[in-house]
């Protein structure tokens, strides 16, 4: 019964005594009987009131006046106090006063509690306390009360059975979904410095890897700005170019080596890009391209074999690697003899092509025998060593020629030759890294020395720009020549990493200083084969502050090519993962997150593998996290977006693109000029109809490099030190036309 229902039953049960007195008094209106009578009247409603007020406390506290508006509480919204809510005829009297206390669970309690069931607390208690619905209110309380007593399993049958069914759809998948502990929250992160703090900005070199929502709802960027490499699988038309590569190469502060499949990030980065510093193209296939010849970077013979180890890469389906090891001691070989003895005409990689497709043996290892070094001498007495006849018939040598010919014949094309004769003024990795170091250490002491882009614009609307010391390299390459060229590619990539991680040794240790990572984008990294330089140097190229960035499109490529690849990945401080399609990616990064404990006390993997592949987390990224637990995130915004959205960008961008167009411009007339000033040209003696020199046939097309001829057997091939001779059996020889099959 509602509280003026009491009172009026009270004033009714005061009438017959009432009627009594009047009657007494003879139903007299006058003094003094009638006032004594209405005296006698409000006592006794005082003590039936008295009474009222005594026996049901429901009344007494409900006599409090209602707040207009709820008390707020940190962490959850306007508190409502549940003694101002009506009570429902319909519940018990244990329920209403359930719902009229307000439980709490200490915090020892939920430091032991089941992390899925401490997250159910949490919103329940939100719920709880914000909610007008008095029956919800006992029902959660219920909960509590189990929680607080640890009946776990009592504790979750109540929210199955008295609570689940008056949540909203939205309420129940909020529980169901967070508190299983996989992913790091936001003091985690913020501790970890993986966040964007407002108040102080982020390091030098920073990656992007995507935005998270703070408590208060804010979105922030959580980046990487450790010192350590970067890993990004992604499949294709994941948003890999538009949401992570092209606008980290925007606000990327250091020096870049961009691997660019389709030359889709120079168009859309390079006018940008070239107020940090110097733009390189190496682009075959465009007029403008710069120019770059590795073997102006052969220092000595280690840089010779480390060369030769990029061009010649073992195939691991064949057991004897007795071909191999042989190809690779003679390029290395006449690497090193076209340095220390060939002219300037001679010193490239094509030139090596035309000594590998020598016939006369004997007289190949006389040349090198007049440069008079000794390194040269054991290298032609090995050549000697497998050559029967004067002019080298012996089928093993002819098989390790094919071999290494194999391996490097795309040096011979039109379009790779015309780039590779010479290396343009300023395209040294070397000098690349040095420019950068130089600068950090004149800011280090002088305050007004300042890195990044820096343009102004006169009265005219003239926009002017003093170009940085942090250059750019892009190598690009069409998508589908990636695997016909990966031997040039290789080369790029590797060994300009290899000649930094040279010279950036001395300025390890200085700790006072900030150093800008100097980044290398292996983009579509399974495709371009193995690389010692990669699985070998990440360890000290971490430590020297250089960042390898490597992107494939699924961990099954990394397996194929890379025996160590789950080293290749554990070298990696952030590893980002966007939704897979391929199932062992899927099942790779479902095992990474482990089996967890659910709501119900199920044990479960804590990212489905079902769910991976069903589309449930597209528009988003997993990243696993070095020394945090993992974090899901919302792909950045996408570059195409960024462009619209930034009026100072579309505004920049036709100013600085007519830029960059004259400084192309220049290019090309340069390209015409080597070294020494005389015009070069080395496409005179390239048969046109196929790209390749008379003397040299072309590689391979892939259907044969997919389809080798029956390798050789372990037991066939010859000791290395051996003297063969021309009976060697049908395991024994390589056919010339042979090339070692590449991974793909």
């Amino acid at each position: 019964m509602s509280r003026g229902g009491k009172i009026a039953v009270a004033l009714i049960s005061l009438a017959p005594a009432l009627y009594v007195w009047w009657w007494y008094t003879g139903f007299s209106l006058y003094w003094p009987e009638f006032p004594i009578m209405v005296l006698f009247w409000l006592v006794c409603y005082a003590i039936v009131f008295v009474f009222i007020y005594v026996a049901f406390p429901s009344v007494r506290r409900r006599r409090r006046k209602r707040p207009k508006k709820g008390r707020e509480v940190s962490g959850v919204g306007a508190q409502i106090d549940p003694m101002t809510l009506e009570v429902p005829d319909h519940l018990p009297p244990g329920l209403v006063r359930q719902g009229q206390t307000n439980f709490y669970l200490s915090e020892d309690i939920l430091k032991v509690l089941p992390r899925p069931l401490a997250h159910a607390y949490r919103i329940l208690i939100d719920i709880r306390d914000t909610s007008t619905n008095l029956e919800l209110r006992g029902r959660i309380n219920i909960v509590v009360l189990d929680l607080q007593r640890m009946d776990l399993q009592e504790a979750r049958q109540s929210l199955r059975a008295a609570v689940w069914e008056y949540l909203t759809p939205k309420q129940q998948d909020e529980i169901l979904s967070g508190g299983l502990g996989m992913w790091s929250d936001w003091g985690e992160l913020k501790s970890g410095q993986y966040l964007i703090d407002p108040e102080s900005p982020p390091k030098p070199g920073y990656i992007r890897l995507g935005d998270v929502v703070s408590p208060n709802g804010e979105t922030q960027q959580l980046v990487l700005q450790k010192e350590g490499h970067y890993l990004l699988v992604a499949p294709p038309g994941a948003g890999k170019n538009q949401s992570y590569i092209m606008p980290n190469l925007m606000d990327y502060e250091g020096p870049v080596v961009c691997l660019d499949p389709k030359g889709e990030n120079y168009k859309a980065t390079a006018w940008w890009r070239m107020m940090y510093g110097d733009v390189f193209k190496f682009a075959p296939w465009d007029d403008d391209s710069d120019c770059f010849n590795p073997l102006d970077f052969v220092d000595d013979w280690d840089d010779a074999l480390s060369l030769t180890r990029l061009l010649v890469v073992p195939d691991a389906g064949v057991g004897n690697r007795f071909w191999d090891e042989e190809a690779r001691r003679i390029v290395a070989g006449l690497i090193w003899y076209l340095v220390v003895a060939g002219s300037p005409d001679e010193k490239n990689l094509r030139q090596l092509t035309r000594l590998l497709s020598e016939s006369d043996y004997a007289g190949l290892a006389e040349k090198l025998l007049e440069a008079n070094d000794e390194i040269l001498a054991d290298v032609a007495g090995s050549i000697l060593s497998h050559a029967t006849g004067d002019h080298g018939s012996s089928n093993v040598i002819k098989s390790v020629f094919s071999n290494a010919l194999s391996n490097i014949g795309v040096w011979s094309s039109s379009k790779i030759a015309r780039v590779t004769g010479h290396t343009t003024p300023g395209f040294n990795p070397a000098s690349m890294l040095l420019k950068c170091r130089e600068k950090e250490n004149k800011a280090a002491t002088d305050e007004n020395v300042s890195f990044g882009t820096s343009f102004s614009r006169n009265e005219d609307g003239e926009v002017t720009f003093e170009r940085d010391s942090m250059d750019t390299a892009y190598i690009v390459f069409p998508a589908d020549r990636i695997q016909e060229f990966a031997s040039v590619i290789r080369v790029l990539l590797g060994w300009t990493l290899k000649k930094v991680v040279n010279v950036a040794g001395p300025y390890v240790g200085d700790y006072d200083i900030h150093r800008r990572p100097f980044l290398f984008i292996f983009d579509e990294l399974a495709q371009l084969g193995y690389m010692d330089v990669v699985e070998n140097n990440a360890p000290i190229a971490r430590g020297y502050g250089i960042r390898m960035w490597l992107v494939a499109q699924d961990i099954a490529q990394l397996k194929r090519v890379y025996p160590q690849w789950e080293s290749i990945i554990a070298g990696c401080v952030v590893q980002t993962f966007l939704a897979p399609n391929s199932a062992g990616t899927a099942d790779y990064v479902s095992d990474r997150m482990g089996v967890r404990e659910d709501l119900w006390g199920k044990t479960e993997p804590a990212l489905p593998k079902a769910e991976l592949l069903g589309g449930k987390l597209k528009g988003k990224a997993i990243n696993f996290l070095s020394e945090e637990k993992p974090v899901l995130v919302d792909l950045p915004v996408p570059f195409h977006v960024r462009e619209k959205q930034d009026k100072d960008l579309a505004e920049l961008k036709p100013i600085l693109k007519a830029e960059l167009e004259k400084y192309r411009a220049e290019r090309i007339q340069e390209l015409a000029v080597t070294k020494t000033g005389v015009r070069q040209d080395r496409d005179a003696e390239i048969d046109d109809d196929n790209g390749y020199p008379a003397d040299i046939p072309p590689p391979v097309e892939d259907d044969e490099i997919r389809k080798p001829s029956k390798p050789q057997s372990a037991d066939s091939a010859p000791e290395p030190d051996d003297t063969c001779s021309d009976d060697l059996k049908d395991g024994g020889e390589r056919p010339p036309e042979f090339k070692m099959p590449k991974d793909e």
